[in-house]
């Protein structure tokens, strides 16, 4: 019996996020076929990640002051990194790290009936 090949898109923007992504996929590809569409380095492209082609160094931006500098070419990258993932048919979208750039990407693809997962999620710390 052949099986179907899995459209997965995934979003890495940070090495540390591209290690964990690359494990989740190579365990993913254990059960079939995938064809991998997204961002990330080393790891994911090794495994033949393609990619927008799009600049992501404004997408590795912390605190609050260089986020809000880099706002619209942030809210642009989203935007056509959105449009190439849904032109490629994903079957699912993997968010990994980075979630208050993914959730807009999950709201989008759930209104497509993609499923989705969010791999690192923010965590608040306890006092």
């Amino acid at each position: 019996m052949r099986t179907k090949t899995l459209n997965v898109g995934i979003v890495a923007t940070e090495h540390s996020g591209d290690l964990l992504g690359y494990s989740l996929i190579q365990s993913l590809s254990q059960l079939g076929n995938i064809n991998l569409f997204g961002i990330g380095h080393e790891k994911l492209k090794s495994l033949g990640l393609k990619d927008p082609n799009i600049e992501t160094q404004s997408l590795n931006v912390m605190g609050i002051i260089d986020p809000i500098k880099n706002l619209p070419k942030i809210l642009e990258n989203r935007k056509l990194l959105t449009n190439f993932l849904l032109d490629s048919q994903i079957d699912i979208f993997i968010g990994v790290d980075a979630p208050d750039f993914n959730m807009g990407m999950h709201k989008v693809m759930h209104s497509k009936n993609i499923h989705t997962i969010q791999l690192v999620s923010k965590c608040l710390g306890l006092a």
